[in-house]
Order: structure tokens, then C-alpha cells, then sequence
């Protein structure tokens, strides 16, 4: 009888440390500019429902950021045929072939076209990570790429990732960044935190006088991925618990 009840002693202890170990990764929620919560484009002219404007040059704001029916004819052509094009001297051109069905422009206005202020604009999404995740030690890693009229940094709660730190590999986009998509990787443990985290792509309008501005991201997957780590103590403790009960199992 003792040598079953060890046995499925043995069998417990076996199955908690496979638990432990598959609960310490997994995915969590980022989304491209324009999509909805499934990945799917949004309309045009509409706002975001995902980032926000948190701050523009004349100081903090909650603004809503919006997807574009009319463009500046020198950014990465946008997903739809709808969209009009127009150039620096306000004249309509010709619609180029849509591209990249993953993802909008957004600006503060439906009309990319309309100036704006020199200086920073802050455009922001919240994302959540499990409580057990465990700053400094779990891992976090998400990649995409993105274009920004003109230049841009990636922030997490108030940190910088980009450009590179040691603790982290990402690319900054050098002016005017709106031609072409700057690939990204964010991997890494400082600043990442259980709960709600905030991720923020710093956009700034870096001309002299006022300007078009906009930002366009494509979050690979729409996903991210985390390791909290904190089990590993967890596991080594499971792992003695199992020579211990082996052991005991040899000498009788």
C-alpha cells in the first residue's frame, strides 16, 4: 500500500514540475496601426482602436489617432485603392498599386496631408503580461517594422528600446523615414512589468516649420511573446522533491 501511494506521490510531483514549466511562456496581444482586434483592417477615415495620441508638441493630450483617406503621394503607399494621394503642392496624382494589406497610416486626422507642429507626437497602445511575470528576469520579445514621418524611437513604460542599449536589438528610423519600413526586434527583461504595460512609438516632425506627420506600424503576428522565468526556483525544487521520493524508493 505505501509503496502506491509513493508511486502516485511520484506521479503528483512529476506532473506539477510539467505544469510548471509549460506555464511560464506565452503570447500576449499587439496589434499593427489600423487593424481590429482579429487583425483586420479598419476603414478609412476612422480612429484607431488600439493607439492613441498621448502627447503632441504643445504638451500632453489624449487624442485619437486616425486612419487616412488622403495621403501624402511620397509615404508608403497605403492598403486600399480608396485612398487619394496628394503631393507637396496640394495637387491630386494618380493612385499607386495599394501594398501592404496589413496595416494604415495613421496621423492625428483622417487627411495625412493637413501640417502639424515640429516636435514630438507620442502614439501609444497598452498591452498586458501575466503577474507572475517578473521584472528583470522574464523575457519579452515582439518584432515588426514600421515607417514615420520623419524620424522615430520605440519606448516601453517610459524606457527606450531602440536604438540599441545592450539590452535590447531595435533600429531607430533616420529622416525622412516614410519611404520605406525599418525592421524592429524589442527582446528583452528591464522595463517590462505583471499588468498593464505601455508601448509607445515617438514620432517626430523634425522640419522647421509645419509639416505633414504619421506613423505606420506592422506588429509581426499581432503577438508577442514572454517567459516570466520566476519558475525556475520552482522547478529545482520539484527537481529534488523527485530524486528525494527515488531515493527512498531504492533504499526500501
Amino acid at each position: 500500500m505505501a509503496l502506491k501511494v509513493r508511486r502516485l506521490l511520484l506521479i503528483a510531483v512529476a506532473a506539477a514540475c510539467l505544469g510548471i514549466q509549460g506555464a511560464h511562456a506565452g503570447t500576449f496581444a499587439l496589434y499593427s496601426t489600423g487593424v481590429n482586434n482579429d487583425g483586420s483592417l479598419l476603414g478609412l477615415g476612422v480612429a484607431d482602436e488600439h493607439y492613441t495620441i498621448t502627447a503632441v508638441p504643445s504638451g500632453v493630450t489624449s487624442n485619437a489617432a486616425y486612419t487616412l483617406s488622403k495621403q501624402r503621394d511620397v509615404w508608403l503607399a497605403g492598403p486600399s485603392g480608396d485612398i487619394t494621394y496628394w503631393n507637396a503642392d496640394g495637387n491630386r496624382v494618380p493612385t499607386p498599386t495599394p501594398t501592404d494589406p496589413n496595416s494604415h497610416w495613421l496621423s492625428l486626422s483622417s487627411d495625412g496631408t493637413i501640417r502639424h507642429a515640429p516636435g514630438d507626437y507620442w502614439y501609444e497602445q497598452t498591452f498586458m503580461l501575466p503577474s507572475t511575470f517578473s521584472p528583470g528576469t522574464g523575457i519579452v520579445t515582439f518584432s515588426g517594422r514600421w515607417a514615420t514621418d520623419n524620424t522615430g524611437t520605440i519606448w516601453v513604460n517610459g524606457q527606450q528600446v531602440t536604438p540599441d542599449t545592450g539590452n535590447w536589438v531595435g533600429s531607430t528610423i533616420g529622416s525622412p523615414g516614410y519611404k520605406e519600413w525599418a525592421e524592429f526586434t524589442i527582446t528583452g527583461s528591464l522595463g517590462f512589468k505583471g499588468g498593464e504595460n505601455v508601448l509607445r512609438f515617438v514620432v517626430t516632425n523634425t522640419t522647421d516649420i509645419e509639416s505633414p506627420t504619421g506613423l505606420r506600424v506592422e506588429i509581426y503576428g499581432n503577438s508577442g511573446n514572454y517567459t516570466p522565468e520566476p519558475g525556475s526556483m520552482a522547478l529545482i525544487g520539484c527537481g529534488l522533491a523527485l530524486a528525494a521520493i527515488r531515493r527512498r524508493r531504492r533504499k526500501e
